[in-house]
This record gives structure tokens, C-alpha cells and sequence, in this order.
């Protein structure tokens, strides 16, 4: 008990910088999340702030209602220019979100139908660009994601 009394201080100041250090790791993780939140976010404000997106996700919307599919061959280019905009903005989003650079919880709130319902609309048209690229990985990301969903 004297040994005890003898290093209180030390044992003292011990607790307190270990009490610092688990402060300061809760502290800076709840940083980190707050920050890949709000990445997280601008990231998805880009499909609404961006006008060729932004009209791309109108032609996917009037596609749905539509039940249609995009043409495998679309006859007007500049629709086709934004349309392949709109699979590759998420093609990156669900890669991000795939290796956990984005917040999954985010993505899924904010892009999960939208995400869902271009790939279901683009399914064939995606194929035949496989096809006729070579490239049998090509927004294979926004597919994997699109079925998850």
C-alpha cells in the first residue's frame, strides 16, 4: 500500500495521458467520419448541380415512367452524351463506395433508387457496349452495386 501511495502521482498522470489518448482517437475517428459524410455529400450533389446530369437523371426518370429501356443505338448524340455521363459519375460513385471511400449509409439514402433505376433502364444498352468495346468489366461496378440494391 506505501508502494501505492508512493507513486499516486506517477499512476496518477499515467491514467491521465492515457485517458488523453483514448479521448483524442474517439476524437479524431468521429472526425474522420464526419468529414467522409460531408465529401460523401458534395459527391452526391454533383448528379443535381450538374446540368448534363442533372438531365441525364430527367431522361432516366421519363425512361421509368415510361418503362422503357434506352435504345441500344441512340439516335441523338448529344442524349447519349450525357446519358453515358450519368453511368459513369456512378460507376465512380459505386466505386467509392465499394472500397469504403464514400459513406455507404449516404450513398444509399441519397442515390439508391436513382442508382438502381439507371442501371435497370441501361442494362442493354450497357451489353452492347460491352460487346462492341471489348471491355466486359465496363460499369461492372454500378451493376455489382445496382444488384445489391
Amino acid at each position: 500500500m506505501d508502494t501505492l501511495v508512493e507513486h499516486a502521482e506517477a499512476i496518477a498522470t499515467l491514467v491521465s495521458v492515457i485517458v488523453a489518448l483514448v479521448i483524442a482517437v474517439i476524437g479524431f475517428a468521429k472526425n474522420q467520419k464526419r468529414l467522409r459524410r460531408e465529401f460523401t455529400q458534395t459527391i452526391m450533389l454533383q448528379r443535381l448541380s450538374n446540368p448534363d446530369l442533372a438531365k441525364a437523371t430527367q431522361l432516366v426518370g421519363k425512361l421509368v415512367a415510361a418503362k422503357k429501356h434506352y435504345p441500344i443505338e441512340p439516335e441523338n448524340d448529344e442524349e447519349d452524351r450525357i446519358f453515358v455521363m450519368l453511368l459513369s459519375y456512378y460507376e465512380f460513385v459505386a466505386i467509392g463506395y465499394h472500397q469504403d471511400d464514400l459513406d455507404r449509409r449516404t450513398v444509399k439514402r441519397q442515390a439508391q433508387k436513382a442508382m438502381k433505376a439507371a442501371f435497370e433502364v441501361a442494362k442493354e444498352y450497357i451489353l452492347a457496349r460491352r460487346a462492341a468495346l471489348g471491355r466486359d468489366r465496363l460499369y461492372i461496378e454500378l451493376e455489382n452495386l445496382a444488384k445489391k440494391f
